[in-house]
Formats: C-alpha cells, sequence, structure tokens
C-alpha cells in the first residue's frame, strides 16, 4: 500500500460544554453542508470530537477552568483561503463567545492513495467510490413460500 503526505488545512473549534444548547450540533451541520470543507479522500462532512479544559484570566477573575469539546475539520490544500475564511466567518456566527477560540494550521495526512485517491501527472485527483456490492437475492413475483416447505 503506497501511503504518502498530502497538505491540508486543520480548523478546530472549541465550544463551551456548559452553554452548549445544540451549538454542537449546529457546528456539525455546518460541517456537513461546507463542501469542501470536511471533504478528506472519499470522506465528506468529517469531523472529529474529542474533550478538552480551557484555562483563562478574564476581566472578572483570574485562573478560571472551562469544560469543553474541541471540533476539528480539514479543508483540502486546493480549497481557496476565501473559503476557509467564509466558514470561520460562519463558526464565529454561530459561536457564544465574544472571542471564539479557532485554530487554522496547516497539517500534512497519511493518505492512502487507494482509498479515494490515485496520483495523475504528480496531481492527486479523487476517484469515486466503488459501488458497493450487492448481496440481496431478487424474488420473482411469483414466488410461493409454500413451495419449500
Amino acid at each position: 500500500m503506497l501511503m504518502s503526505l498530502e497538505k491540508f488545512t486543520a480548523i478546530r473549534v472549541y465550544l463551551p460544554i456548559a452553554r452548549d444548547a445544540g451549538l454542537e450540533a449546529q457546528l456539525i451541520a455546518l460541517i456537513q453542508q461546507s463542501e469542501p470543507i470536511g471533504r478528506v479522500g472519499t470522506y465528506s462532512g468529517l469531523f472529529e470530537k474529542t474533550a478538552s479544559v480551557e484555562g483563562f484570566n478574564s476581566m472578572v477573575r483570574n485562573d478560571q477552568r472551562a469544560a469543553g469539546i474541541c471540533i476539528t475539520t480539514y479543508a483540502g490544500s486546493k480549497v481557496d483561503a476565501e473559503v476557509i475564511t467564509q466558514f470561520v466567518e460562519n463558526v464565529t456566527k454561530l459561536h457564544p463567545w465574544r472571542q471564539p477560540i479557532i485554530e487554522v494550521q496547516d497539517v500534512q495526512m497519511w493518505i492512502n492513495p487507494e482509498a479515494g485517491f490515485k496520483k495523475v501527472r504528480g496531481e492527486t485527483v479523487e476517484e469515486p467510490e466503488p459501488e458497493p456490492k450487492k448481496r440481496m437475492i431478487e424474488v420473482p413475483a411469483d414466488w410461493d413460500a409454500e413451495d419449500f416447505e
């Protein structure tokens, strides 16, 4: 199996658990509706969810801790910066914090070219997913179960 490093942009959004009120579901829906954001190989709408604890000092109180989650998604190297910027602006509109913590970082991921990618003249291009194998047997309309008793 040939694996290769491919460039992506990781977009990590930190969300508070205490003030969630459907925020996680809204963010996941936004990812799933923001193609090509969330596209990795044959996967679309891809996200990862991890637990987080955020520590910070505010103007009111120091040494605060907040339990949260981190939702990460990805954009391929060919996705325009404007598309990523628009996605992050849409996330900011959903977020309850005045200063949302959103990381946008260049990363490299191991990609299996045989799993949705192939190389054509040095460029990585997407292949369609193969049709699933049919596992059901068609039964004739005139079939009668009593014939097999």
